[in-house]
């Protein structure tokens, strides 16, 4: 190649890059004084955010309070707040030309009534937390249900049956039954797109049901009644009943709440939103 038509290329191809930078730091620039924006906005007061409503977006904002204390029978003290803390969202939205009908996707009836009605998220609860919460559930099932049974067996053999079950089995069989509840729990939680197909979930449980059941009789065995001893009907029962309080202090001290109850409480107000559209 000729050194000249060489250079030309090299310096075309440098400019392309100069160019392709000064765009990309352009576009770098923006974003940080979009972000610089935003941010003002959020620090603005209720007041001057409302004074920066344009005609559409105010006019949403009047019918959506207008809904929320007709319908809803929200007080003027329960509507300027929750209006409050939407208008820095609408404003940002206001800037970048899009109205609040836009971005809520809504009448200002039906943002109303999500208002009125808001959708509960599951708390951030760790995974071992659930298993925790379960196990003690499951110990105070187990351990009361064997004591009662045990305190007024008259049968033999059912008394040789729980005889069987020592106090290493219950405690044992009651981990694995909260970890795989809190297993499964967290599976049917999960949004369809992300949940494996019913059989293998299913599938699942089938294969672990069976390891514990192996383990029950594994424990059971005479030369396991050193570490499994078999306690008094009474002791079962009062340790059921400790695990009881526990399983209400650890509760409340980590705020742990079934993932299906909330799952359920969306689906209740889901179904009141359908029926009042």
């Amino acid at each position: 190649m000729d050194p000249k038509d060489q250079n030309k290329s090299k310096n075309t191809e440098a400019a392309k890059n100069s160019t392709a930078g000064n765009a990309q730091q352009e576009k770098l620039k923006k974003a940080h004084e979009q972000n610089a924006r935003d941010e003002e906005i959020k620090k603005m007061s209720p007041k001057e955010l409302r004074n920066k409503l344009s005609n559409k977006n105010q006019d949403y904002i009047f019918r959506l309070e207008k809904f929320l204390t007709e319908d809803q029978n929200y007080t003027m003290d329960q509507v300027e707040p929750a209006i409050d803390q939407i208008l820095p969202e609408i404003i940002v939205a206001q800037r970048k030309g899009i109205p609040a009908s836009n971005l809520y996707q809504k009448a200002p009836r039906e943002k109303a009534i999500e208002i009125a009605n808001p959708k509960k998220e599951a708390p951030k609860t760790k995974f071992w937390m659930h298993a925790v919460d379960n196990s003690l559930l499951y110990f105070v099932i187990f351990a009361g249900f064997f004591g009662v049974v045990q305190l007024f067996s008259n049968s033999s053999k059912q008394q040789d049956r729980m005889q069987q079950l020592g106090i290493l089995t219950v405690a044992s069989v009651t981990i694995l039954f909260g970890i795989l509840m809190a297993y499964y729990n967290g599976l049917i939680t999960r949004d369809k797109s992300k949940r494996p197909p019913m059989w293998q979930i299913i599938l699942i449980g089938v294969f672990l049901v069976g390891i514990i059941m192996v383990w029950i009789q594994f424990t059971s065995m005479p030369f396991m009644r050193v570490i499994n001893p078999v306690l008094n009907p009474w002791v079962y029962i009062v340790l059921a009943v400790i695990a009881f309080f526990v399983r209400r202090w650890f509760r409340q001290k980590y705020h742990v709440v079934d993932p299906l109850q909330i799952k359920r409480q969306n689906e209740i107000a889901a179904r009141r939103q359908n029926r009042r559209n």
